[in-house]
């Protein structure tokens, strides 16, 4: 594979229109536009994105479907309130749901559950200031005999203390920490595409150099503490990120990862 086909094979993972999605989704929620206000136009969006207004239309459509915007003929676009005024619980119950599907559908297979030193990467991925022994975890999980996605999970003091291999099983992190008692506040995620280095290869049955998804997961508690920090992995020929919306619910479901097949085409 050429460099010029790896990159564009890295960028077509995940479309543009919902790339955009994702960031005016983050926008929404933290506050951009307030109530009353005006958001960009299609075209000045376009203009800002650098991309037609064909995908900034499949974006506002996304957006309105999730029930973050509404738009107005003659007036403009403008945040729903409700998300300005919405806690973080609403979100919180969705990505407890998606916890619980991983759960009861995958199977894993334990890699590493140990003592490390923090790596100093992870100061300047998490934008916190870490420093000592962490509880490293690595694991691989399986749908069937499919591998799932791979992933490498730090856990901080005093948490990291609550868990052992017995108490995780096949669980994830937050949901063992949660039976020990943990009660987590927000937890942010970014989505960014990486080319699969050999050992992730051979944990996921691709080639070196493969394209992979990369999701990265910091998990706070209510003072703002930096308790989990996740990246996983997966492979993006197998399992797609796939968002369900329901305007009759006017709410979304949370985004998961989910196994093609029949229901989409190839």
């Amino acid at each position: 594979m050429t460099q010029a086909r790896q990159s564009r094979d890295l960028q077509d993972i995940i479309p543009l229109y919902f790339r955009i999605f994702l960031v005016l989704d983050q926008q929404i929620r933290a506050g951009t536009w307030g109530e009353g206000e005006v958001m960009p136009s299609e075209q000045e969006l376009a203009a800002e994105y650098g991309v037609s207004r064909v995908t900034v239309r499949k974006t506002m459509a996304l957006l309105e479907e999730a029930n973050l915007i509404t738009r107005h003929r003659g007036r403009g676009t403008f945040v729903n309130p409700e998300v300005l005024d919405r806690g973080p619980g609403d979100s919180i119950s969705g990505f407890k749901d998606n916890i619980r599907e991983f759960e009861e559908t995958t199977s894993v297979e334990l890699h590493e559950f140990a003592e490390v030193d923090i790596p100093n990467d992870l100061a300047r991925e998490t934008g916190q200031s870490l420093n000592g022994p962490a509880l490293r975890i690595r694991r691989t999980r399986r749908r069937g005999e499919v591998p799932f996605s791979h992933s490498v999970v730090y856990v901080f003091p005093p948490e990291s203390n609550l868990l052992s291999e017995e108490t995780l099983g096949n669980r994830t992190v937050v949901a063992a920490l949660e039976e020990q008692g943990f009660v987590f506040s927000h937890a942010e995620q970014r989505l960014t595409a990486v080319a699969a280095d050999p050992e992730l290869a051979g944990h996921l049955g691709m080639a070196p150099g493969a394209p992979l998804i990369c999701m990265r997961r910091t998990v706070f508690d209510s003072t703002g503490r930096l308790v989990e920090y996740l990246r996983i992995f997966y492979n993006p020929e197998l399992f797609e990120y796939r968002v369900s919306l329901s305007r009759e619910q006017g709410e979304s479901q949370t985004p998961q990862w989910v196994r093609r097949g029949q229901d989409f085409a190839s």
